[in-house]
């Protein structure tokens, strides 16, 4: 008897939250069973209008009177040996003489043997991977098959049938395959900013890799713009968390979406059309996560924080500023207490400081913001670079020229140069947002954009940056949301939204990517585009 085969298998076959009844209160449903040979929980919960609830469980069993089974591991590895147990369970009325087929792909059958192997069970050997033998009724027979991994990459498929003249029986199944070694991803990034130019990005395969096992792949953004949006819908993405997660959610697709309004471009982002939704699901959100006191913690019951006070207040003012409409009991109370924990600040950090002081002036009028002396001390102070750059944008708030102009001149006087790259703040990797180089060159780019729009360092900076990206985003959400606030800034200085250039791409001098870019595709979805490794063997 030819069996269906099983490899359909799933932990949850149905679920539906509104199923309405008829006027006796009964409803009906039908769906397909998954393949799994299980006991299936029924939990239906009913709801009247008048708001009388019950709730009933039944259990249907899914069997079969003689089936197979098979263990396999999660995952395979290259150049190992493994033993794949299958079993035959006969719940039949009688012995049956049965067949048992067992066929692998991108793995090496050595061969297979009997468990508890004895004489009644007529064990004939019929090929390499297929045996004949007697099963007695209601019992079972484990039959093991040695495979090899000869693959490095890729998925095992494993098939294994049981045949019997009344019942049959046959399972499917798919296991990845992991190489050998320690998973590496480098990523390398550039921007073009020149016509007719060719850039090279040289990365090296140690030797002894099993090229079968490396891959390569890229991606082409026309404009800053592209990689905006595609940055966005990752950080958008991002599932709610704590108080730093949700502004950093939905605030940059405000800013972004204000951007291209100011630019007068239509946009056709998913991110963009739902962010009404995206917006009052987080104002909701940090309203409901605001402590009593009026400031807010990194969540909701612990002590208010003063960087995470300063970040929700600069979001709400934003938008607010905007038109959107906040509520100005929770924006009052908080602006209360940024204004007390200003007043008492005592900590060493200031950076913390200086952040505080910026987003408190970005809710005020320049002649209402209570804090020029304190600002005026902090920034005759030595400045860490984004501390620096955060008094620098409170004073362009301000409009103070000199002020802006001395700090102007520290900045510069404290980046980073190598080559077309530039950044602030130190080279090494930083646990601590004080001291993130991402974060300080997004600042300090965000305020040179604007004390200085004509300075050479900004398409260094911007260079830089795109450099740090991990595929579409940064490190975390606060460095990709910080980044994207200064972006936003470029690319209003630029308005580099209407290219016309055609763009080739060589892997070891073999043409694997063109494309015609105009302002007609500027906005087209950035797909990722995969190489053949075979290309990487020079």
């Amino acid at each position: 008897v030819r069996p269906a085969v099983r490899e359909n298998f799933s932990d949850a076959p149905f679920w539906n939250a509104t199923i309405l009844t008829d006027e006796n209160g009964e409803a009906k449903i039908s769906l397909n069973l998954p393949d799994n040979l299980t006991a299936w929980r029924a939990t239906v919960r009913g709801i009247t209008k008048d708001t009388k609830v019950g709730e009933a469980k039944n259990i249907v069993i899914a069997r079969k009177d003689l089936l197979v089974r098979m263990e396999t591991p999660r995952f395979f590895r290259e150049d190992d040996k493994v033993k794949i147990a299958t079993i035959v369970h006969n719940y039949l009325n009688e012995k049956k003489t049965v067949r048992i087929k067992f066929n692998v792909e991108n793995l090496k059958l050595i061969g297979g043997t009997f468990a508890n192997k004895n004489e009644n069970l007529r064990i004939k050997n019929l090929q390499i991977n297929e045996f004949e033998f007697i099963l007695q009724n209601n019992s079972e027979q484990r039959i093991d098959w040695e495979v090899e991994v000869v693959n490095p990459i890729g998925e095992a498929s494993l098939y294994v049938e049981a045949l019997t003249n009344e019942e049959s029986d046959a399972l499917k199944l798919s296991v990845p395959i992991l190489p050998k070694g320690i998973k590496q991803v480098q990523s390398l990034n550039t921007e073009i900013t020149e016509a007719n130019k060719t850039e090279t990005l040289v990365f090296n395969i140690p030797s002894g890799v099993d090229l079968r096992s490396a891959s390569l792949s890229f991606s082409i953004a026309p404009s800053i713009g592209t990689k905006l949006l595609k940055s966005l819908n990752d950080l958008v993405a991002f599932p709610y968390g704590c108080v730093e997660q949700t502004m950093s959610r939905f605030l940059p697709a405000i800013i972004v979406d204000n951007t291209f309004r100011e630019l007068n471009v239509p946009l056709k982002s998913k991110t963009i059309t739902e962010l009404p939704k995206v917006i009052e699901a987080g104002l909701d959100r940090l309203y409901s996560l605001q402590h009593r006191d009026g400031g807010w913690g990194w969540w909701q019951n612990d002590a208010a924080n003063p960087f995470m006070t300063a970040y929700v207040l600069f979001g709400l003012n934003y938008v607010k500023n905007l038109g959107y409409k906040v509520d100005e009991s929770v924006l009052s109370r908080g602006m209360n207490n940024l204004k007390n924990q200003i007043e008492n600040y005592t900590e060493t950090d200031l950076t913390t400081l200086a952040y505080m002081i910026y987003s408190y002036s970005q809710g005020v009028e320049k002649n209402k913001f209570p804090f020029n002396t304190k600002l005026s001390q902090l920034s005759e102070r030595e400045l860490p670079p984004y501390a620096l750059a955060l008094v620098g944008l409170t004073y362009l708030k301000l409009d103070d020229k000199a002020k802006i102009k001395n700090i102007l001149e520290r900045i510069n006087r404290n980046v980073n140069e190598q080559g077309n790259l530039a950044f602030w703040g130190s080279d090494n990797w930083e646990f601590i947002w004080q001291d993130d180089n991402v974060q300080t060159t997004a600042y300090s780019l965000k305020f040179l954009i604007a004390a200085d729009p004509n300075s050479r360092l900004i398409s260094k900076n911007v260079q830089w940056l795109i450099s740090k990206l991990r595929g579409f985003s940064w490190n975390s959400t606060q460095q990709t949301a910080k980044v994207l606030f200064a972006l936003t800034d470029y690319l209003k200085l630029t308005k580099e939204l209407s290219p016309n250039y055609k763009v080739k791409v060589f892997v070891n001098e073999n043409e694997v990517f063109s494309k015609q870019f105009t302002s007609e595709n500027v906005f087209d979805e950035i797909k990722k585009i995969e190489i053949n490794n075979n290309v990487l063997i020079i």
